[in-house]
């Protein structure tokens, strides 16, 4: 029997948030709030967070972090510390000379509205949380990569789900896992095991996201009498560390969030489709434009009940958020600000879209092109023109006038058969005046 679902889609039984406010925390100096909720108050399935480098997108999602539970010292240190070698790093979130920021988190669970609130003392937040329930939060910096722990290893999966949006910290050995469940599927000697369970659903969400990738496989061994995991291309069958750094950066994070709700929801006969809040820095990260535009549809689809909060730089990303909660952040002087509504363009083309206020370019043509344009409007601003003027703007106007003016190569061929029938047209003469 399938679990009650709110409006908005996602579970009744889940923990999720629908806005953080901080003030004196980094970039953020006068109170600001971040809506994470739809038109209807509820928690929004996705959001996205757009805005230029150094704008604060980052720490927003580790702050998030922080209001959904993340032990912040302990943990990410610790996670940090199973990795590197010398001390820790610096992690700095109150603002300039601030002896402390200030956030509060709203967060919906089960049993109606909950807040959070804490301080952060330098680089430790104190929060309370005795009486909100912890959902499970999995965070993902832009700096993600897969672990490089063998089976020697004591820990087989870190306890700590976020750790890489605060430090450099690897994520779940992707081949490791899958040649974990293999064996563990191996040894329950029957099919439709847990482990065969977990092994198979990890396949095809593989096979669904990575383009060109038909099947994964345990291969024979490679090296050091090995075994390794191999995935099906057009090329035959490819070992995951052969793979391009696109593939590899979607299949860490992939297999860390599965292998983490797997971990959380082991009970569970659906473990993907179980609550979860999910922080991506730079989603759109290594992707190619297509996957840029499937990603959103693609994890919407196989973790119905998680809550993704992901920073982007990519207008694709924005173009496919089609029911998405967009948000922007804007420098204004010497702090940021968040803008909650900006114009909705996501029916809008990607040139109308770098062009709106998201992303403020002047225009979606390449400099060169500009500079031409504003040399001919240069020219034709003059009074008379002399012999070389005329000249030169002959020239440019056949350079401008050679750039395609349609959309597809369909319509650029059209265009430019048109223009070339048009040319061995008679003038018509002029009209004499009645």
């Amino acid at each position: 029997m399938s679990k009650p679902k709110a409006a908005n889609g996602l579970a009744r039984h889940g923990t999720y948030v629908t806005s953080l406010s901080l003030r004196d925390v980094r970039c953020f100096s006068e109170a600001q709030t971040l809506s994470l909720a739809d038109e209807a108050g509820s928690p929004a399935r996705w959001t996205i967070i757009l805005g230029e480098n150094g704008v604060g997108k980052t720490t927003l999602l580790q702050v998030l972090a922080m209001a959904c539970g993340a032990r912040y010292e302990r943990y990410i240190y610790e996670s940090w510390r199973e990795y590197e070698e010398g001390p820790r790093p610096p992690l700095d979130f109150a603002r300039g000379r601030e002896e402390r920021g200030f956030v509060h988190a709203m967060l919906s669970t089960a049993t109606g509205s909950r807040q959070v609130e804490f301080t952060i003392a330098g680089d430790a937040p104190r929060p309370e949380w005795a009486e909100v329930p912890r959902p499970l939060v999995c965070g993902y910096g832009a700096g993600r990569r897969i672990g490089a722990t063998r089976f020697s290893r004591r820990h087989r999966h870190s306890k700590v789900k976020y750790g890489s949006l605060f430090v450099d910290a690897p994520l779940v050995n992707a081949e490791e896992w899958l040649l974990g469940e293999d064996y563990a599927a191996a040894k329950e000697g029957k099919a439709g095991g847990p482990a065969a369970r977990r092994l198979e659903r990890l396949k095809e969400l593989l096979t669904r996201i990575l383009p060109e990738v038909d099947d994964v496989r345990v291969g024979e061994p490679r090296r050091h009498w090995e075994p390794s995991v191999e995935f099906k291309t057009p090329y035959g069958w490819v070992a995951l560390d052969a793979l391009s750094l696109g593939y590899q950066s979607l299949i860490a994070w992939m297999v860390d969030l599965a292998a983490s709700m797997f971990d959380r929801h082991e009970k569970h006969r659906e473990p993907l489709a179980e609550p979860a809040v999910v922080l991506v820095d730079e989603i759109d990260l290594h992707l190619h434009p297509k996957w840029q535009r499937d990603i959103i549809a693609f994890l919407t689809e196989r973790f119905p009940n998680a809550q993704f909060v992901a920073t982007a730089h990519s207008p694709l990303v924005v173009q496919a958020a089609e029911d998405a909660n967009v948000v922007l952040l804007k420098r204004d002087g010497d702090h940021v600000v968040i803008e909650n509504n900006p114009a909705d363009v996501r029916s809008w083309r990607i040139d109308q879209i770098l062009t709106s206020d998201l992303y403020g370019l002047p225009t979606a043509r390449p400099p060169w092109l500009d500079e031409l344009i504003a040399e001919r409007r240069s020219i034709l601003t003059k009074a008379t023109l002399s012999v070389s003027d005329q000249r030169r703007l002959r020239l440019l106007e056949n350079r401008i006038g050679e750039l395609p003016g349609g959309e597809s190569p369909e319509e650029q061929r059209a265009m430019s058969l048109i223009l070339r029938a048009a040319k061995g047209l008679p003038k018509r003469p002029a009209r004499k005046p009645r």
